[in-house]
């Protein structure tokens, strides 16, 4: 009895196994037993054999289309091995097979081709496309290409090791839910998220990648979710969407005032986004080119941003890694390209941010931001996050305008310690038409009270920054370096070249920054050059270095020259150094020339002006010549105080 039952074993494992798929397939074939007549045909038998030893490729002729017969005929359930992987290729020259939607039933899960749960799969050069039929939300597809779980209860099974390359994906952006390729943590059938039942790494989508597809038409480029962990151990893992020179381009993205996203990574950890190319401007909602939310380590590096918006309120952003990063991870941000963006309504836009997470590292390096216009919304080149460290460096930003009055942040930093060092900032304009009477502002490298640690900015060059046009406004700055740290924090900023800043309104004031800093431990200032600095209205004035306060300043080795306001009337409206406060401030062994005039009377230019009081002020071994011609009741001095202070100088 036990050999019989051995033998009938033995039986059923061979005919399983003789069932299962391996080998080539090809679609359509003539008749063959290795043809199938339309790929839906060849995805059932797969779901109900499996694949066999040396997995199965199926080969679909260049040229071929089908489309099918409904949202189900894509789905799915079979998986691979390492081993024994399911491969759907082009195969012959010319155009890619093309897979058109049939007709949906639902407004959330609607699939040409769904993966649930299956492991290494590659579709490599099949074209998926709406059916022009499909005219509304229900009847349209959500997802092109979607990798989803394969149940809700353990074992959960996400996607492992899947590929989709040299693809096409065009679906219809009217519906808001449209991606081009998908991953979720719930099922094919819903949108539910499964909060049980995940309980290690083959329960994720994990090592997937995604690469040299072309994807347009959507809301949604390609939009990855994991699972919500808590603990944030079990997200989603190793994913990729683009590689070395094989990107993904991702254009005509939005629709109306859906929310909008090229690439969005949300519960990832190790993932990877890169040389991928990212357009569209169809959209007045949020729009974020790049995107990843919660997630531990990213990467993002080598992509080309070009989006925009002709109205509303909300913000666009180019790459934004949102609440990415905590401690034990870094967030890299480099050789990214954000280029010709645009906001013509009143949203802000920020090229780069690293947003809200605290990863221990976060660098963001060797990209490039040019070419954008941005109305009345601030606008931002690159933003910090609270990362325990964050590093700013080798950044080009320039050829950026802002039409309308507002902020113009190039570099602004924020939280712990900061390191910025050896962008280049220049020509970026606020150019406004007619008379406005809201302030505009432009900082070349901005930094907040946030910095708990310590601050060095070194080696940047800023140059070539302007605001020009009408304005009643009486606030208008502009600062080459604007930084401030917590009264705890040290600061340092040296070796800076910052050049050609002027305000040229006719109307209203204007004050031009060379080297501004406040608060702080130990604050010291040295070797920068500052020049070329001008301030063109009655109310202007110019100030090269400008300390605000700190426990103790320390300004030496730096030199200062050409600073000039032509039109104005002030009494000390150019300033080689400024001392606004400050519990002890030293200027030591600066060299500072001006050479300024106006037609106004009472126009006056100090090599030294102090309007703050402080505990102590050292002044030894400058070089100050003011060659400047004042107005008729004005004074050209060396040294200017506005009223007196203490009575312990040294100078």
């Amino acid at each position: 009895m036990k050999k019989s039952v051995l033998v009938i074993l033995a039986l059923i494992v061979s005919v399983v196994s003789f069932g299962q798929l391996t080998g080539n397939k090809y679609i359509p074939g003539s008749g063959g037993a290795n043809d199938y007549a339309n790929l839906a045909l060849a995805i059932a038998d797969l779901n109900q054999k499996g694949v066999g030893s040396g997995g199965v490729t199926f080969n679909i002729a260049a040229g071929y289309t089908e489309t099918f017969t409904n949202p189900q005929a894509g789905l799915i359930t079979a998986t691979g091995t390492l081993q024994n992987q399911i491969v759907f290729q082009k195969t012959g020259s010319g155009t890619n097979p093309l897979i058109i939607a049939g007709t949906g039933t639902s407004t959330s899960t609607d699939g040409i081709i769904k993966l649930a749960g299956g492991d290494y799969i590659t579709f490599d050069g099949i074209d998926l496309a709406e059916n022009v039929n499909n005219t509304n939300p229900t009847s349209q597809m959500e997802w092109g290409y979607a990798l989803v779980k394969a149940r809700t209860t353990f074992p959960v099974d996400g996607c492992q090791n899947v590929t989709i390359k040299n693809c096409t994906v065009i679906l219809n952006a009217y519906n808001s839910n449209s991606t081009g390729i998908y991953s979720g943590n719930h099922t094919a059938s819903s949108v539910s998220a499964i909060s049980s039942g995940i309980t290690g790494p083959s329960d994720l989508m994990n090592n997937c990648r995604f690469f040299g597809n072309t994807i347009s038409n959507v809301c949604n480029g390609v939009r990855l979710s994991g699972f919500n962990d808590p603990n944030q151990i079990l997200f989603d893992q190793n994913n990729e969407v683009g590689i070395f020179e094989a990107g993904n381009t991702i254009t005509n993205i939005g629709s109306g005032a859906n929310a909008t996203y090229g690439i969005y990574g949300n519960f990832q950890t190790n993932m990877k986004i890169a040389w991928n190319t990212v357009s569209g401007a169809n959209t007045t909602s949020n729009l974020e080119a790049i995107t990843t939310r919660i997630a531990n380590s990213v990467e993002i590096h080598h992509n080309t941003v070009s989006v925009g918006s002709v109205s509303g309120p909300s913000g666009i952003y180019g790459i934004d890694t949102y609440s990415s990063g905590r401690t034990g991870f870094d967030i890299e941000i480099h050789e990214n390209l954000i280029q010709n963006c645009f906001h013509l309504g009143s949203g802000q836009f920020t090229a780069i941010t690293g947003g809200n997470g605290a990863p221990s590292n976060l660098n963001i390096y060797n990209n490039v931001i040019t070419g954008n216009t941005v109305s009345t919304g601030n606008f931002s080149a690159i933003e910090s996050s609270p990362a325990v460290n964050s590093n700013i460096y080798n950044n080009q930003i320039y050829n950026n305008t802002k039409t309308g009055a507002g902020t113009m942040y190039l570099i602004r930093a924020m939280y712990y310690s900061i390191t910025i060092h050896d962008n280049q900032l220049y020509s970026n304009n606020i150019v406004t038409a007619g008379v406005v009477t809201s302030a505009s502002n432009i900082h070349g490298i901005n930094g907040s009270q946030n910095a708990q640690d310590f601050g060095s900015i070194y080696n940047n060059e800023i140059y070539d920054l302007n605001i020009q046009g009408s304005t009643t406004a009486t606030t208008n700055n502009i600062y080459g370096i604007n930084f401030s740290v917590l009264p705890t924090a040290d600061l340092s900023i040296f070796n800076n070249t910052v050049r050609n800043l002027s305000i040229s309104a006719e109307n209203g004031s204007g004050n031009v920054y060379g080297l501004r800093f406040g608060d702080g431990n130990i604050c010291n200032a040295y070797k920068n050059r500052i020049f070329d600095l001008s301030s063109a209205n009655a109310a202007g004035v110019v100030y090269g270095i400008s300390t605000q306060g700190a426990v103790k300043a320390n300004v030496f080795n730096n030199f200062v020259s050409d600073l000039k306001a032509p039109a104005s009337s002030v009494a000390s409206a150019v300033n080689g150094l400024h001392v606004a406060g400050g519990t002890q401030v030293s200027f030591l062994y600066n060299t500072v020339f001006l050479n300024s005039s106006s037609a106004q009377s009472t126009f006056g230019t100090s090599g030294i002006y102090r309007t703050g009081a402080s505990a102590l002020l050292d002044l030894r071994n400058n070089v100050i010549m003011n060659a400047s011609v004042p107005g008729v009741s004005g004074l050209s001095v060396a040294f200017r105080s506005s009223s007196v202070f203490n009575t312990t100088y040294y100078a």
